[in-house]
């Protein structure tokens, strides 16, 4: 059996991806074979791809969030995954459950609330990942 990839893979990459879609043009220009260049130019064995971010916006065709406006439909996060394995990188999906802006806003039963009087204004949302829905 092959070893675990964190065991294997030393050169691991995540690039921040908390990216608002206030202006459809953020993303809108994206290009995964572009990225996954740069990624195999400094030797990158591992990537960490948004699927979603602190934002809350998804990255890919979503049935259960809302999917990032500039992308207008495109998988980003798939393109990226298949781009990388094309090239025989490992990969990471990271997606926020916790810090989310979007389900806080949409789903005001499923925020986490101080104990107490005091209330708090993180610069995410925060959502508890035991809500039902």
């Amino acid at each position: 059996m092959a070893a675990p990839w964190h065991k294997t893979h030393w050169r691991r990459i995540l690039v921040d991806a908390h990216i608002p879609d206030w202006d459809v043009r953020f993303l809108s220009q994206w290009d995964p074979v572009k990225f996954v260049d740069n990624l195999e130019r400094a030797h990158v064995s591992a990537a960490m791809i948004y699927a979603n971010s602190h934002v809350g916006l998804c990255y890919w065709p979503t049935k259960s969030g809302a999917m990032h406006k500039g992308l207008k439909g495109r998988d980003m996060s798939g393109e990226i995954i298949a781009e990388c394995r094309r090239r025989g990188m490992a990969t990471i999906a990271y997606y926020s459950l916790i810090f989310n802006n979007w389900a806080h806003i949409n789903h005001p039963e499923w925020r986490i609330v101080p104990a107490g009087e005091k209330r708090w204004h993180p610069r995410y949302g925060t959502c508890c990942p035991n809500s039902l829905g």
